[in-house]
């Protein structure tokens, strides 16, 4: 993958990770998260979205249209 993409830390958490998408909009806390739904066919559900500091939980509902998608989306695609 050679597209440009945002650096992310993985938290103590071991499927968790975050980074802060730039743009217009200012900076926007993302997360990042992978919870395991089947253990014999290790299979795993992946999570994305806005961090909600008011609720201290990820909204995959908010659009927050920081102009910055294709480096969101490789973000993610390198986390994974």
């Amino acid at each position: 993958m050679h597209e440009e993409y945002y650096s992310f830390e993985k938290t103590p958490d071991i499927h968790y990770y975050e980074f802060f998408s730039i743009g217009p909009k200012g900076n926007i806390r993302k997360v990042i998260q992978f919870q395991q739904i089947n253990i014999e066919e290790n299979v795993y559900n992946l999570g994305f979205g806005d961090f909600d500091p008011s609720t201290k939980e990820i909204s995959d509902l908010t659009t927050s249209n920081n102009l910055d998608t294709k480096k969101v989306l490789t973000t993610v695609g390198r986390a994974v």
